[in-house]
């Protein structure tokens, strides 16, 4: 279905398509699936590195996470270590088809709290198609990739608390 809307001038029309409702989740599990083939690719060095220290972290040793010093939030450095725990390569890898699916979510849901429904249709494609575009790194498990999930959600309760009329539900997000 097309939409048609009028801009300020006669001859100024603008024509979008607008989104089915299953939009969201179908980009979210096309994004998955494009990462999948990548699932038992080599470790990159990050991936590698983090793995290490999230592994052998135990709450001794010469710094924060053990023997070995990274420059990353624990929250970060603790998701590496379950992957550790799960199975190493594999965990995390699916680790981080649950952040691209959380990622596509969390910008539909921040798009439709700014712009409504349609934005937030759009706006889950465009992160799907980031989150599985070789030039940012489709098939590794970075810092950044497993972050923009609580950055995102983050923004959106932002949006809808500046939105809101009752204080309490302000209060609440």
């Amino acid at each position: 279905m097309t939409a048609v809307a009028q801009a300020s001038g006669p001859s100024s029309i603008i024509t979008f398509r607008v989104l089915p409702a299953r939009t969201v989740g179908v980009a979210a599990f096309v994004a998955v699936v494009c990462r999948l083939p990548f699932l038992h690719r080599a470790l990159g060095a990050d991936e590698a590195g983090f793995l290490m220290v999230g592994r052998q972290w135990n709450g001794s040793g010469t710094s924060l996470y053990g023997n070995y010093w990274v420059d990353r939030p624990p929250l970060l450095v603790t998701i590496f270590r379950i992957a550790a725990a799960w199975g190493g390569m594999t965990a995390l890898r699916l680790i981080g088809c649950l952040a691209v699916v959380l990622l596509v979510w969390g910008t539909a849901w921040t798009a439709h709290a700014i712009g409504g429904v349609q934005a937030g249709r759009w706006a889950a494609i465009c992160a799907a198609a980031l989150c599985v575009s070789p030039l940012l790194g489709s098939y590794a498990i970075n810092g950044e990739l497993l972050a923009a999930p609580f950055v995102v959600f983050g923004l959106g309760c932002v949006v809808v608390s500046l939105r809101s009329q009752a204080p309490r539900q302000a209060f609440a997000y």
